[in-house]
Order: C-alpha cells, then sequence, then structure tokens
C-alpha cells in the first residue's frame, strides 16, 4: 500500500452462545487483516480474554480460517451495504475464568 492510501478499518459486532458475556461488543480491525487479527482483538476486548488459538470464528453460519481476510466478509454485497457485520465466536475449551463464570450464571 502506499502512502497515499487510507486504510479501511471493519467494526465487527460479535457475540459468543459458548461464552458468558454481558452484551454483544465490537472490535475495530483493518479490512486487509486476517481473522487472527479479529481473534486476537476479542481476546483483547473481552472480560474474561479467552485464548484467541481457542477461538472458532462464525459468519453466515461458515467457520472462518485464521488465514482469511476481514474484507471476504465485505464481498457480499448485503453484507458491503452494511456498517457492521455480526460474528460469532466459540471456544474449543473454556477458559478456568469463563467456566466459573459460566457455572454462576447456571446457578443463579
Amino acid at each position: 500500500m502506499d502512502s497515499g492510501e487510507t486504510e479501511v478499518v471493519a467494526e465487527l459486532r460479535v457475540r459468543s452462545p459458548s461464552v458468558a458475556t454481558r452484551d454483544d461488543f465490537s472490535v475495530r480491525v483493518q479490512r486487509s487483516g486476517r481473522i487472527a487479527d479479529v481473534k486476537a482483538a476479542i481476546e483483547r476486548a473481552h472480560e474474561a480474554a479467552p485464548p484467541a488459538r481457542d477461538m472458532r470464528i462464525i459468519w453466515k453460519g461458515r467457520i472462518l480460517d485464521d488465514d482469511a481476510r476481514v474484507a471476504c466478509i465485505y464481498e457480499d454485497a448485503r453484507a458491503a451495504a452494511a456498517d457492521i457485520q455480526t460474528l460469532h465466536f466459540v471456544l474449543s475449551t473454556l477458559p478456568p475464568s469463563v467456566q466459573q463464570g459460566a457455572k454462576s450464571i447456571a446457578g443463579s
């Protein structure tokens, strides 16, 4: 990219059916970035700091590979028209802090 170009940032809404999360939250990443960058942003933004290595990112029912570009989400015509896309993340294993939170929610 030459210095005259502006990097396009994607704002992604994140939901998780497998991790106790109070509300949906958003992360911002470069559209030219990879899904691995999205996972790292989620790890930093989520209160339980779930490990990126254990995350699976799902968009429109498809698991996205770590090496896939964020821009692939916006190739769909309807997605390109939307400002914010919604992704889901699930964990293959729950970290101890998340397991504790899930137990306390279940016990409530």
